[in-house]
């Protein structure tokens, strides 16, 4: 038995709850072999209904109570949860457990499910973000998972079988760390019946662990330039820079305002530096369990060439002298608002929540979140900067072609609901924030 941490985390002020139940085990675990075996594992647990209830039942149930029912796969995790009014809440949790208690995957519903999944990919093959970010993920970390996207590839979805998916489930979900967060009105929290959910989330039947979770090694970093294609598209450059080893929170809001100092605001470094227009070069960073990567990117022709130079001398003047105080005063006003205003919603309450547990070992505190914003000083800002400069870079550097692209393009996270799908509004809902929360 595989029993998930139960974490009660009330929100003054809402009327609605979220129970969502989280594992270790995203795309992470995935051999190359394997590569979106997680995203389609997470279809066949959440879609497929059981025999008390179909796939179509659940949705409609779902819709009954009012209730948003659906799931989510990124790089380190697997998340299933229902969002419902307070006053629904109790039978909304037993129903996201019923939806967790599908039957030992077929041959049929493997290939119905990859038939959706392979759709969705194709969705974003010709995208041009996402093409720069599959060119940039496997340049910075080569056969990794963390370069890979979280989709997969086609050819490995097409060549799965019930008993490939079965062994990634017993390998990589049943001996996985999980937490199950109850996040929103405080009045019914603990009201709220979580017996049954100490069994690990079936995901095609029963079965035993086969060997305890591991995330997997990073690769060394390489400092490297390197050339991709971008088909029939605007040309593109992009660096990547990484900080490798355990992420503690005030670390990750360094990196966070690391990022907004560069590239984001009224007067960011890289466009003055540039000479362009704020919003022209954008930056952004994204923290796993134990690595941050800090990505900048500039559409266009114009500067490629000048833009790791001027991002790593960026860096330089940052790790020597600091941020500049007034900028770094405005930079953080700015995210610690956005983020006390994302973490108003149960939602991204229990998003946070869980990636603090199971991500860094925290408890969960969107306070400290904030606190640690506030907290971070000029000197943890320059020891970021310093460490990112030296610890690896990449350029990508992208060039419009008329070859056919590849058919792998990555998201950093993937939706799924229990109700039938309709096409992304956008391509990307963005990266992980360093500091926990999912940004949109």
């Amino acid at each position: 038995m595989n029993a998930p941490t139960v974490i009660r985390v009330p929100v003054p002020g809402a009327r609605s709850v979220v129970a969502l139940l989280a594992h270790r085990g995203g795309s992470r675990g995935e051999r190359p072999a394997e590569a979106g075996y997680a995203h389609l594992l997470e279809h066949l647990t959440s879609r497929r209904g059981n025999d008390r209830l179909s796939g179509r039942e659940l949705a409609r149930e779902a819709e009954r109570l009012g209730a948003d029912l659906g799931a989510e796969t990124t790089f380190e995790t697997v998340a299933f949860h229902v969002h419902a009014r307070a006053d629904a809440a109790e039978r909304a949790t037993r129903l996201l457990l019923t939806a967790m208690q599908p039957g030992p995957v077929t041959a049929d519903a493997l290939r119905a499910e990859r038939a959706v999944v392979l759709q969705e990919l194709g969705g974003y093959r010709d995208t041009r973000a996402f093409e720069a970010e599959r060119l940039a993920g496997a340049h910075a970390y080569g056969e990794h998972p963390l370069g890979r996207p979280v989709l997969g590839r086609p050819d490995a979805l097409r060549a799965a079988t019930p008993e490939r998916v079965d062994a990634f489930r017993r390998r990589t979900w049943l001996p996985a760390p999980r937490v199950l967060v109850l996040a929103g009105a405080a009045e019914v929290l603990d009201t709220i019946d979580t017996d049954g959910f100490d069994d690990p989330p079936a995901g095609g039947g029963a079965g035993r662990p086969t060997g305890a979770w591991e995330p997997g090694a990073l690769p060394a970093p390489r400092g490297a330039t390197g050339t991709g294609r971008l088909p029939g598209l605007p040309a593109e450059a992009r660096t990547i820079h990484r900080l490798d080893g355990r992420l503690d929170l005030r670390t990750r809001c360094a990196v966070a305002l690391l990022a907004d100092l560069l590239g984001a605001g009224p007067d960011p470094v890289l466009a003055r530096r540039l000479g362009l227009p704020a919003g022209v070069v954008r930056a952004r960073a994204a923290c796993h369990a134990d690595v941050a990567v800090l990505q900048s990117a500039y559409l266009g022709a114009r500067v490629q060439e000048r833009l790791l130079d001027e991002v790593d001398e960026a860096l330089r003047e940052i790790a020597a002298d600091g941020p500049p105080p007034r900028v770094l005063a405005r930079v953080r006003g700015a995210l610690a608002g956005r983020t006390t205003l994302s973490l108003d919603a149960p939602a991204a309450v229990a998003q946070l929540a869980a990636r603090q547990a199971l991500l860094w070992g925290e408890p969960p505190d969107r306070d400290a979140v904030i606190a640690g914003l506030e907290s971070v000083t000029e000197d943890d800002i320059a020891r970021v900067a310093g460490a990112m400069r030296s610890a690896g870079r990449f350029l990508l550097h992208a060039v419009p072609t008329t070859t056919t692209p590849p058919a792998a393009v990555p998201t950093p996270s993937t939706t799924t609901r229990a109700a039938p799908r309709r096409p992304a509004p956008t391509a990307s809902r963005g990266p992980q924030s360093p500091v926990g929360a999912t940004r949109t």
